[in-house]
């Protein structure tokens, strides 16, 4: 609340509110680095704890992992799988910033190995290295 009062003694009172939104998302400042593997038994679990993100206002800053997604190559030397990892970031008030994204790139380095065969929904199409290869 202000007062202003003048020279003969006369006040005026006048009240200001200031209300601050937050409506921006927190944003990431670290984050696991894109990999190329041999194998899909090699692709890590999905692992918040490797990301860091900020917010410009008060309290807490939430990271979760939201999906995994893959190019449905083979894997085999020439046909890599794409897995599209993607982590958010959401803060106290429920604004999300942008998508971190990591990129897992599995191809067999070795031509005819056989590391890269079958179908699990998890690795991103490959069941991994037969025989114990990886």
């Amino acid at each position: 609340e202000f007062t202003a009062t003048d020279s003969c003694g006369n006040h005026a009172n006048a009240l200001q509110t200031i209300t601050v939104m937050d409506d921006l998302g927190p944003v990431f400042i670290t984050g696991p680095e894109d990999l190329f593997v041999d194998c899909t038994t090699q692709v890590p679990a999905p692992d918040v704890s490797a990301l860091s993100a900020v917010d410009g206002c008060e309290g807490e800053v939430t990271v979760t992992f939201a999906e995994d997604s893959n190019s449905g190559g083979t894997g085999k030397m020439g046909d890599p799988i794409y897995i599209t990892r993607i982590y958010r970031a959401e803060d106290s008030c429920g604004n999300s910033g942008d998508d971190y994204i990591q990129t897992i790139t599995v191809e067999e380095t070795e031509p005819g190995s056989d590391q890269n065969q079958g179908g699990s929904e998890e690795s991103g199409g490959s069941s991994g290295c037969p025989g114990g290869n990886c």
